[in-house]
């Protein structure tokens, strides 16, 4: 009997357990599946299990037992964390959209969408997109004062926000005059 095993539900950041699908070919049929090191058999062939290392055994219906499966690894997914830097989030001139934000995002399972959101984080995310200045930072930039938040969001359930980002500009120059005879 030849056995193999494969995750078919991967954890996610709110998900803490994968599904294995575990099939079975060879044999007389009528398959029984066990999760290594237990001593019961199961007419299914879906285990839900936490982060660990498996392989699976499958009996058929004569009780001829198999070779371990191949070894299955899940993995825990670890939340997604946003970094934002905010030492160019001001408006440069009076009137000007210059401020930037710039950020990163580490954990989740990579894949990372940003947004960007104005006024508050349900705001509906608006059409400007993020740029990628090195390796790890992406930036928004053109930016004009208001309150903003960024979004990032990893795969079907790792999101994290930044705590609200106040942009402000300096006063406008005025200039006074006085004339004098």
């Amino acid at each position: 009997i030849k056995v193999t095993a494969s995750i078919v539900s991967p954890t996610t950041c709110l998900q803490t357990q994968a599904t294995i699908q575990v099939t079975a070919t060879g044999g007389s049929g009528g398959y029984q599946y066990q999760l290594g090191g237990t001593l019961t058999y199961t007419t299914s062939n879906l285990f839900t299990l936490p982060p660990g290392t498996y392989e699976f055994y499958v009996q058929d219906a004569k009780g001829c037992p198999s070779a371990a499966s191949n070894k299955v690894e899940v993995v825990a997914v670890q939340p997604v964390n946003l970094t934002v830097n905010t030492a160019d989030a001001f408006v440069k001139c009076n009137g000007e959209a210059t401020a930037r934000i710039t950020f990163s995002a580490t954990g989740g399972v990579g894949g990372y969408q940003y947004s960007l959101h104005q006024g508050s984080l349900t705001a509906t995310a608006m059409t400007i997109s993020a740029t990628q200045i090195n390796a790890t930072d992406w930036v928004f930039s053109g930016l004009a004062i208001g309150k903003y938040y960024v979004k990032v969001k990893s795969g079907v359930d790792c999101e994290d926000n930044s705590p609200e980002i106040d942009i402000r500009e300096a006063d406008a120059i005025s200039v006074t005059s006085t004339v004098s005879n």
